[in-house]
């Protein structure tokens, strides 16, 4: 039995209402005023929507590990080569870059030789009856013409006056159709002639120059050439290979150089930007030897492998991605934890869960929008997505950031949408169509989202079916473990093929048209294939008789994405889903408005499997000492190491031949792989050694290098999660930056330049280092031809290092500093906070308050000035009014759950503990997964004593014990004080009690389980302490 599952049934059910006291004295309190929690965004508060603190992995459901293995610490991502992605065709064959050049006899110059050949045979040969035929028609002299002018095609001719032109005309479009007739003057004014052409292939009467009955109904394509072979593919199917570049970029880039529009491609997913990867790419009507000569101009970028298919492709045409990941840095206790934990990620896999880039990476989540878009909330949805957000800080660069709040709060103050929209960078493809559309329809808030391109559009209301997904895979593995399948579970049939079947997703609207080609490559998460309908129907809910035939194992197990044709578990875990959206005020089974583009009822729904085991796993240790050294090999490397063989002309006129081509070429790449594999170990082994005799002084580090295969919608930042037991959020990405900050601030120490970036790393980190800050941030203000090529960041830096000198009490460059800041923005707030934030360091805090009590009159949204205030108070030692500021605070913003939690913990400290409680319950609606929250709830509610709080005490330690997976000693030990302090009030008449004996029983028997494995030595003071309770 796992140790989730061991206290599941153990513990009784939580209290109807944990938001709701039952305590008449705390209801009359008037420290603390009650109210109701709303989840996130709200109809009732939109201007709050847009202060959201940065996303947290709880936040959107992400909870549980598989295994309870140790985790470790590592650096990913330090080099792009770190995180290498190859794409997995629907083959299953890995697509790899094995060559740059194209063929040394193209398709094109075969097509030539072969024309001009049946030219030069159809001229003397094919064309003498048609010759003689027109002789009947035209007579002898324009006959004889005809055939002059057919030896020399290149040059134009003409013919006289003849009774019939109309005949002429449609003679040669019926026999002659490689020629083009059209009626000029003759040689006076008087007379008309036929001239005669070759056809080019060129548009003489608009675009396209085909009439739409000649193209049999098809649109005209202009993407290429409309004078395309028939037996040849139309579409040109390249690799594409890439480091730290999206497809759309890359796309962009090749496309600019070609002259054709985006739209010209296909791909079948996007793939990561800091990385290196391999994909396939389909380009329409492209010579090959155009594309392979853009080699020695693309930077980043290379093409290769060129055949050509009748298809293109599309988004959600391929099986997964192969990643070769290289964790750097890698720290543990011993060789032997990294070992195990790899072990059990190949054996055990990890939980499926849709990562954080699932919800964006903005201060809005894009659930967030999802949810108040299915309640039909579209003008806050637009302000959602409009107004001023701090978080742009942390994603935009530092010469775009100020560009982007500029023109969002410009808005949001004038209202002026021609002025914004020459604010706002294009790339904000969300906010350029909302705008443009308000402008044309002011005040149709709806048809404004409408107008942002649907991949986009409808990733909001994905995200929000993927929240859900999110928690209710975790309540599953917190309720019920992960050892088996269990009564009411949802599986995917045996019966059917669903081996290639990881995410069964079909969410577009039922009724609305598939995603046009030019919004295909926004996002590839919500752009799967279309997913067959018998697939919703292979999935069944496991009964009682499948249990005793065992017919279904742990991986079989699928949960729904809500949608109308799906079912949803027949036990607890379905409970979450309409829990949750609940809360958010959203019905999953009814509508509440008239879109059903934004309609949960409107989409078909899907399955997505809960646990996922890597697939041809694989993974080794490597020590290096150079970070600089790379220690995975990548295509481009192959290629580089294999110019000596020859690889040989193919034929690439047909599919099949090109099915040959791509098989020769992974049949090559894996004789290539095998080949240099080991030339590249030996290499690095010797750079390894060399540099260790040079550098004595270095010390060799560990690095982990994985392999496996994943399906598409897979998440690999979930697999390294498992492995690392780190949250995905702040950690793994923050030690990347950490390694590259302190490389940054031993540089600048050292003289090296980069101060600039140092800065800005800071900043963005929102690290403390204010010495440094002061330090390097003076040495750029000081000088003025540094401080010019800032433009307009001058004044960032001028509000970082003010900060900076206030820290280091260096007060006197902080008004300096601000002196300067108000003479530049006399009307800014932000100045104005500053002023107060100065005058609060110089220990002048009456004077501080009322500036800042001036500034939340103009703006009492304010969160900064707010906090200021609070930490203000409590550096005085005024915790009543400190307490009051954050019941204030929270009454604005009830999701800051760092404020409740630092409220409670005040109280704490007062012995207040029936408002602590309160608070401690707040957070626990929030964030109802989080086991630190129930455990202190617990704390308190033992503390205040009383048979009901001890009984509920309980039952929080239990659910603490359950969260942890029967590893919090202290919630165990919680579990047996207040089972005595129970036991001594009732003296053993509660009915209820004795039943809960077992429970006892059972945190007795594993904390000293626990002492005896950690510290033996104190197991005999358990052991009497265990036995003075009368457990």
């Amino acid at each position: 039995m796992s140790p989730c599952k061991m206290w599941i049934n153990k513990a009784l059910t939580f209290p109807v209402s944990i938001g709701i006291l039952s305590h008449p004295n705390l209801k009359s309190c008037n420290l603390l005023k009650p109210c109701a929690f709303k989840l996130y965004c709200n109809s009732s508060a939109p201007k709050t929507e847009t202060l959201i603190m940065p996303l947290d992995e709880t936040d959107v459901g992400i909870h549980c590990y598989i295994s309870q293995l140790p985790g470790f610490r590592g650096v990913l991502k330090q080099r792009y080569a770190d995180f290498i992605v190859n794409e997995v065709d629907t083959d299953g064959n890995v697509v790899r870059l094995t060559s740059l050049d194209a063929p040394s006899e193209s398709v094109e110059e075969k097509k030539e030789k072969e024309e001009e050949k049946e030219t030069e045979t159809e001229t003397e040969t094919t064309y003498t009856s048609e010759i003689e035929s027109f002789r009947l028609l035209a007579g002898d002299t324009d006959a004889d013409l005809l055939k002059d002018f057919i030896h020399r095609i290149r040059t134009s001719g003409g013919g006289k006056d003849e009774i019939s032109p109309i005949a002429v005309h449609n003679y040669f479009k019926a026999n002659l159709k490689f020629l083009v007739t059209d009626t000029v003057d003759g040689p006076d004014s008087a007379s008309k002639c036929i001239r005669v052409r070759q056809h080019s292939g060129g548009s003489e009467n608009g675009r396209g120059s085909r009439k739409r009955k000649e193209r049999g109904g098809k649109p005209f394509d202009s993407r290429g050439t409309d004078d395309w072979p028939e037996t040849l593919g139309k579409f040109l199917r390249f690799n594409l290979f890439k480091e730290n570049k999206d497809t759309q970029e890359a796309l962009g880039v090749i496309g600019k150089m070609l002259g054709v529009q985006q739209r010209a491609f296909g791909f079948a997913g996007t793939k990561d930007k800091r990385a290196i990867t391999t994909q396939r790419v389909t380009v329409f009507k492209q010579p090959v030897k155009k594309l392979a000569s853009l080699n020695g101009r693309l930077i980043g970028i290379k093409i290769g492998d060129f055949c050509y298919v009748k298809e293109g492709l599309f988004l959600g045409q391929l099986q997964g991605n192969r990643f070769t990941i290289t964790l750097r840095g890698v720290t543990a206790d011993s060789e032997d934890t990294i070992k195990a934990a790899a072990d059990s990620l190949g054996r055990s896999g990890f939980i499926n869960y849709f990562g954080l880039q699932r919800f964006g990476s903005g201060s809005v989540p894009t659930h967030l929008v999802g949810a108040a878009l299915l309640r039909g909330e579209w003008k806050t949805v637009v302000s959602m997505i409009l107004d001023p957000r701090e978080g742009d800080i942390l994603l935009l660069s530092c010469s775009l950031r100020d560009i982007v709040k500029e023109a969002r709060e410009y808005y949001k103050e004038s209202g002026d949408i021609d002025g914004t929209l020459r604010k706002l960078p294009r790339y904000l493809v969300a906010e350029t169509a909302i705008l443009q559309c308000l402008k044309k329809c002011p005040g149709n808030y709806l048809q404004a989202l409408k107008a942002i391109p649907r991949t986009l559009r409808m990733m909001y209301v994905h995200s929000y079916q993927s929240y859900l997904w999110n928690h209710a895979a975790s309540i599953r593995v917190q309720k019920h473990g992960i050892s088996q399948v269990i009564l009411g579970d949802l599986v995917l049939c045996k019966e059917d093929s669903t081996e290639k079947v990881t995410e069964a997703i079909i969410t577009e609207c039922e009724d609305d048209n598939p995603i046009e080609a030019g919004d295909s490559g926004l996002l590839d998460e919500i752009s799967g294939a279309a997913v067959p309908e018998e697939i919703v129907s292979s999935v069944k809910v496991v009964n009682s008789e499948h249990l005793l035939k065992g017919e279904y194992s742990i991986e079989d197990i699928v949960l729904p994405l809500p949608g109308s044709r799906v079912i949803y578990p027949m036990n607890d875990v379905a409970e979450i889903y309409h829990d949750l959206a609940k809360k958010d005020n959203i019905n999953l089974t009814e509508c509440v408005h008239s879109s059903k583009e934004f309609s949960i009822t409107s989409m078909i729904g899907g399955y997505r499997r809960v646990f996922q085991k890597p697939i041809d796993f694989e993974w080794e240790l490597l020590r290096y000492t150079d970070v600089n050294l790379p220690l995975a090999e990548t295509d481009l490397d192959v290629i580089t190491k294999s110019r000596k063989v020859n690889i040989g002309v193919e034929d690439f006129t047909n599919e099949s031949s090109c099915k040959n081509h791509a098989d020769n070429n992974t049949k090559r790449s894996e004789d290539f792989k095998t080949e240099y594999n080991n030339d590249i170990k030996d290499g690095a082994e010797e750079g390894l050694s060399r540099m260790d005799s040079i550098c004595d002084s270095q010390p060799s580090q560990v690095a982990l290098k994985l392999g496996l295969t994943l399906p598409s919608s897979c998440y690999a930042t979930m697999a390294i999660r498992e492995l690392l037991k780190t949250s995905t959020s702040r950690e793994m990405v923050g030690a990347t930056e950490e390694v590259e900050l302190n490389r940054l601030e031993n540089q600048v120490d050292n003289g090296g330049g980069g101060g600039w970036e140092y800065l800005c790393l800071v900043r963005k980190l929102k690290v403390r280092r204010s010495d440094k800050v002061l330090k390097h941030g003076l040495s750029i203000l000081n000088d003025s031809k540094k401080r010019s090529k800032l433009g307009g960041e001058e004044w960032t830096l001028y509000e970082q290092v003010a900060i900076a000198a206030m820290d280091c009490q260096r007060t006197d460059i902080a008004m300096d500093c601000v002196k300067v800041l108000q003479k530049k923005f006399p009307e800014s707030l932000r100045v104005g906070r500053l002023e107060g934030m100065l005058v609060e360091a110089k220990g002048s805090y009456e004077d501080a308050d009322n500036i800042y009590e001036g500034l939340l009159e103009d703006n009492p949204l304010d969160q900064v000035i707010h906090k200021r205030r609070i930490a203000m108070s409590k550096a005085q030692g005024n915790i009543s009014e400190a307490i009051t500021r954050l019941n204030k605070y929270l009454e604005i913003f009830m999701a800051d759950h760092d404020a409740w939690r630092e409220l409670a913990e005040i109280y704490v400290s007062l012995q207040m503990y029936k408002q602590a409680a309160f608070c401690y319950e707040e957070l626990i609606l929030c964030q109802p997964t989080v086991p630190l929250y129930h455990l202190a709830y617990a704390d308190v509610l033992y503390t205040i004593g009383g048979l009901e709080n001890l009984q509920n005490a309980k039952k929080y330690y239990a659910s603490t014990i359950d969260l942890t997976g029967g590893k919090n000693t202290r919630a165990l030990y919680g579990i047996c004080l207040s089972s005595s302090a129970i036991g001594q009030l009732t003296k053993g008449c509660n009915k209820e009690e004795k039943e809960g004996t077992e429970l006892q029983s059972l945190a007795a028997t594993a904390l000293e389980k626990d002492y005896k494995k950690r510290s033996s030595n104190k197991l005999p003071l358990l052991t009497a302490t265990l036995k003075n309770l009368k457990l």
